[in-house]
C-alpha cells in the first residue's frame, strides 16, 4: 500500500566528522505531510536519494560504528550494570541535551511568552479540529485529508455529542495543549517527569474515548473497511479495504470495548496512571546510584539476568517461530 505522509528532514552534514544529522518534527510530521499533500513516492525517492548518497551514508555509517564501539569499551570483559549503559550512552545524553535540540525550534514559536506552537502548525490543527467542510456534521470527500468522509460520517451518525465530535476534538485537543505539553517535556529531566506531561496532554482524549467506549471501536473498524481518505491513494483503495476486512477486525473490537470496560469504571484510569509512572520512576532510580536505596524501588539487580535472558533468545536454536516465541516466554517469566 502506498501512504501518503510526508516527515520534513533537514539534513546537514559535517564533512570533517561526516556526522548526519536530521530534525523532524516527530509529533506534527503526520499532519503536515498530509496537509502537502506529499505522496509516498515522494518520501520513498527522497530516502533512496539519501541512501544512495554516499557522504551521507558514510557518515552514518561511522557514527553507527564509534557508538558500538563505545558501548564495547564500557563493557570490557565483564558485564558492566546493564542501566550504568543505559544511562551513559542513552537517557543521560537524551536529557542532557533535550532543552537545547534545534526540534522545538520546527515546533515552538518562542517570540512569545509563554512559548506556543508554530502559527503553521496551529492552522493545520484548526483546519482539521474546525473546518466547515469536515466538522460539524458536514464533510467534503476533497477536504478531508486524513480520516475521509466515510470514516467522519460513522462519528456523526453516534448518539453523543462529544463522540460526534471525536475526530475533531483530536486536533482540538492538541492544538489547546500541544505546547504546553511540549515545554514540559522540553524542560524534563526524567523518564517519569517526561511521561507525567504526556500523560495530562492525553487525559482530554481518554475522557472522550471513556464516554465513547461503546461505540469507538465499531467506528474504527468501519473507519478501516470503507476508508476513502488520501493516506490511502485511490487505486490502492479496495484493496486496502479488503486487507482490512480479512484482518477480523471484529475480534479486536471485542477485546478493546473489554479492556475500556476495565479502564474506564472506578477511576481504574487514574490508578493506571500512577503505576505507568511510578514504574518510570523505578527506572530512574535504575539509572543513578542506588546505593541505600530500597531494592523495590529500582530494577538495578535485574541487569544480569536481563543479560541472560538476551543470550537465551539469542542463542536458541528454534524448530520454528512458534517454538521460539514459546521459549521466548518461559525465559521472560524466569526473570525474577
Amino acid at each position: 500500500f502506498n501512504y501518503a505522509s510526508d516527515n520534513e528532514a533537514v539534513v546537514s552534514t559535517q564533512s570533517t566528522g561526516h556526522k548526519m544529522k536530521t530534525k523532524s518534527c516527530v509529533l506534527f510530521s503526520f499532519l503536515l505531510g498530509t496537509a502537502l499533500a506529499i505522496t509516498a513516492q515522494d518520501v520513498v525517492s527522497t530516502w533512496n536519494d539519501l541512501r544512495n548518497d554516499e557522504t551521507h551514508m558514510e557518515g552514518l555509517r561511522s557514527s553507527l560504528e564509534e557508538e558500538e564501539k563505545s558501548w564495547e569499551g564500557s563493557v570490557g570483559d565483564h558485564q558492566e550494570n546493564l542501566f550504568d549503559l543505559l544511562q551513559t550512552h542513552v537517557f543521560g545524553p537524551f536529557f542532557e541535551d533535550l532543552e537545547s535540540d534545534d526540534v522545538w525550534m520546527d515546533l515552538l514559536d518562542n517570540s512569545t511568552q509563554p512559548w506556543t506552537l508554530r502559527s503553521e502548525i496551529r492552522e493545520i490543527l484548526e483546519y482539521f479540529g474546525k473546518s466547515e467542510n469536515i466538522c460539524g456534521g458536514n464533510c467534503k470527500a476533497e477536504s478531508a485529508y486524513i480520516f475521509g468522509c466515510n470514516c467522519r460520517n460513522i462519528f456523526y451518525k453516534m448518539e453523543s455529542k462529544q463522540c460526534q465530535d471525536f475526530l475533531c476534538n483530536v486536533f482540538n485537543y492538541a492544538s489547546d495543549n500541544g505546547a504546553e505539553m511540549l515545554m514540559g517535556i522540553r524542560s524534563s529531566k526524567s523518564l517519569r517527569e517526561l511521561a507525567s506531561h504526556v500523560i495530562t496532554f492525553l487525559k482530554p482524549y481518554a475522557a472522550d474515548v471513556c464516554t465513547c467506549k461503546d461505540d469507538i471501536f465499531k467506528g474504527v473498524r468501519k473507519c478501516a473497511e470503507r476508508y476513502d481518505g488520501m493516506l490511502v491513494e485511490e487505486e490502492y483503495r479496495d484493496e486496502f479495504r479488503s486487507a482490512m476486512k480479512d484482518m477480523y477486525l471484529e475480534g479486536l473490537e471485542k477485546v478493546g470495548k473489554l479492556g475500556l470496560a476495565g479502564f474506564c469504571s472506578n477511576e481504574c484510569n487514574d490508578d493506571l496512571y500512577n503505576v505507568v509512572l511510578d514504574l518510570l520512576e523505578m527506572l530512574d532510580n535504575s539509572m543513578v546510584n542506588a546505593n541505600g536505596t530500597e531494592e523495590c524501588a529500582h530494577f538495578r539487580h535485574l541487569s544480569d539476568a536481563i543479560y541472560q535472558f538476551v543470550d537465551d533468545i539469542v542463542s536458541y536454536q528454534a524448530t520454528s517461530r512458534d517454538d521460539w516465541i514459546n521459549n521466548m516466554f518461559v525465559k521472560f517469566a524466569d526473570i525474577p
